[in-house]
């Protein structure tokens, strides 16, 4: 090892002197001494270089071999040799002795004694350079594997790789990977679609492939086109006529766009199309509402008017009279004041006449009638009257008077009331 002392003080200093002899002492104890005993401990080792400056280092236990053989050739016993490699601190590795074998030979511990052996199988050794090379085992040579970097597909030029390594192996065909390094042959129509036959169309089986579809009636596959062979029905107008009964058509055509059936007619006996007579049945807007006529009429002429005639009549101011829309019958009621200024008693009479949907003349039937006692008195003449037999519709009821003789009656007050029957 090196000494490095401190630089010196710029004069005498007594502590400095003190400092550099101890590290002077504390170095020198490290210094190896003619005539005194090198002791290697604690795993240190001894180094030599030669002439080239190669490091030659030893060991207890290579120093322990030198010295036995050094100590042999001095002649020492084999207790000689044991003691001196004890005081170098280094084991014994057995009997001393000179190398064994032949020249080039490897040396081995035969009995105490050095052995040699030529390298031989399956190894060879360089003796000029000690490298051993190791190029087969139990005879058989190595594989280029064994010193190819087969993790480099580029390395691999031959050879099949099993398919529990994740080759094909012996599989021929499609191959699916199992997620663990597995390879095993893929399955038609499970694993890929199968080849498909004829001129057939696919169709997923639900199970991960597909199968072949069947073609339909009316249909034909052809040159990858699906093509309809069924002959489209042609345009006709319509021949039936509908009503509440369903018909079962045998024709193979159709109805144009813009035509319609026919519908039946209604009647009281089958269901069908009705047309509104506009009186007492109206539409509008696709409603139908009921005309309902009023259930009854009236009307009054209050002027005083007379007459001498004596067949049925109108006075100068007609009625009075209504119209309205009746059945077949009908209840009137009618009511007159009469006055005779002058003359001798006599009847008068008061009826109902009908015209329009209904002809029917006044009559006696259909009168009221008074007879006053004396000319000068004022009366009343009431009547009430069911007519029946009547034309439905608009008929008109008008109030007609007579005399049964005698001089002119003033009538006044004259009434009319009608009443719808049905």
């Amino acid at each position: 090892m090196s000494l490095k002392l401190p630089a010196p003080p710029g004069g005498y200093d007594r502590a400095d002197q003190a400092q550099m002899r101890g590290a002077l002492e504390r170095a020198d104890l490290h210094n190896r001494k003619l005539n005194q005993d090198i002791e290697l401990r604690n795993g240190t080792r001894l180094t030599f270089y030669d002439e080239h400056g190669t490091a030659l280092i030893y060991d207890g236990a290579i120093l322990g071999g030198l010295v036995r053989s050094d100590t042999a050739s001095q002649g020492l016993s084999p207790t000689e040799q044991a003691n001196a490699r004890t005081n170098i601190g280094a084991a014994a590795t057995g009997a001393g002795g000179s190398p064994g074998g032949t020249s080039g030979q490897l040396q081995y511990n035969n009995a105490g004694a050095f052995g040699g052996f030529t390298a031989s199988g399956d190894a060879t050794i360089n003796t000029g350079t000690g490298a051993v090379t190791v190029s087969k085992t139990g005879g058989v040579a190595f594989a280029a594997s064994a010193t190819t970097d087969t993790t480099n597909a580029a390395n691999i030029s031959s050879g099949t790789l099993a398919s529990a390594r994740g080759g094909a192996g012996t599989i021929n065909g499609l191959l699916k990977a199992n997620g663990a390094g597995t390879v095993s042959a893929a399955i038609s129509g499970t694993d890929y679609a199968p080849a498909t036959t004829g001129t057939g169309l696919l169709y997923p089986n639900g199970s991960g492939g597909f199968s072949n579809a069947t073609i339909g009636a009316g249909l034909s596959f052809s040159g990858g086109a699906l093509s309809n062979t069924v002959s489209a029905p042609s345009a006709a107008n319509p021949t039936a006529t509908a009503s509440d009964t369903a018909v079962n058509g045998t024709a193979t055509t159709f109805m144009r766009s813009d035509a319609a059936p026919a519908v039946q007619l209604g009647s009281a006996s089958q269901f069908g199309v009705v047309k509104v007579d506009g009186t007492t049945i109206t539409a509008s807007g696709g409603v139908i509402s009921a005309s309902i006529a009023s259930p009854a009429a009236a009307s009054q002429v209050g002027t005083s008017e007379g007459t001498t005639s004596t067949t049925y009549t109108d006075l100068a101011t007609v009625g009075p009279s209504v119209t309205m829309t009746t059945g077949t019958s009908v209840l009137v009621i009618f009511t007159a004041g009469a006055a005779k200024p002058g003359g001798s008693a006599n009847t008068s009479l008061v009826s109902v006449a009908v015209s329009g949907a209904t002809t029917v003349a006044a009559t006696d039937g259909n009168s009221g009638s008074a007879s006053p006692p004396a000319a000068g008195f004022v009366f009343a003449i009431p009547g009430m009257v069911v007519l029946t037999g009547l034309t439905a519709g608009s008929n008109t009821f008008t109030l007609k008077y007579r005399l049964d003789g005698g001089t002119t009656v003033n009538f006044f007050n004259r009434r009319i009331s009608v009443f719808r029957l049905n």
